[in-house]
């Protein structure tokens, strides 16, 4: 808990440090003021977000995944997940090319959730671009960025307490693994699974298979 905690505080101490200079600066000009509001409002999201994916993880770990399943574009839940991250792939400058399209009997909202982490997660490290591909029953998604630090068997763990760095970044508590451990439970109630085709200073490669009744 103590190292959940550190997580937490992380982006909150930022956002009280840019609170701080808005308060007590009397010669913000408009340009700087929306930069500053503009960083608190991404660390504002990071907190968000580390939070949710805390509260699935939790929810997944306890819980049998119950599936609603209806037939769904592949494509169009891509898209509506490219739309969420905009605001993170615009900022870091990555490109997301999304190519081909298959429907499949899932649930749409499970499986945005878990591929959401997974491609929030390489709009967050990757350098330039970010790639996936839909094929029937599978989601192979590509980044430039530096790779995964361990073996996607040992990240995708729920509230680890082993350090994990990723880019430079330092997770305490090993909340770096909480969206690939998310998108993997997600799969797996699918009857699918998460595999990683390809990491390393490259970028990272990774496949989303989405079960017998994908197609």
């Amino acid at each position: 808990m103590a190292a959940l905690v550190h997580d937490l505080k992380t982006p909150l101490i930022a956002a009280n440090h840019l609170l701080e200079i808005v308060r007590d600066s009397d010669d913000l000009t408009r340009d700087r003021r929306v930069t500053l509001v503009s960083r608190l409002t991404t660390e504002n999201q990071a907190l968000i977000d580390l939070v949710q994916r805390m509260v699935d993880a939790h929810r997944l770990e306890r819980e049998q995944v119950l599936l609603h399943r209806q037939e769904t574009s592949l494509a169009g839940l891509v898209a509506a997940i490219a739309e969420r991250i905009e605001p993170l792939t615009r900022d870091r400058g990555v490109a997301l090319v999304v190519r081909g399209d298959a429907s499949a009997e899932i649930d749409p909202k499970e499986l945005e959730r878990g591929l959401y982490n997974l491609l929030s997660n390489a709009a967050r490290y990757a350098r330039s671009r970010i790639e996936v591909d839909i094929f029937p029953g599978l989601v192979r998604i590509s980044d430039d960025g530096p790779g995964l630090p361990e073996p996607l068997e040992r990240l995708a763990q729920p509230f680890s307490g082993r350090p994990v760095e990723i880019a430079g970044k330092r997770f305490t508590a090993g909340t770096g693994g909480l969206g690939l451990y998310i998108a993997r439970r997600v799969l797996e109630a699918h009857g699918g699974r998460l595999v990683t085709e390809a990491t390393g200073p490259g970028g990272t490669v990774l496949l989303a298979y989405l079960g017998k009744r994908a197609g």
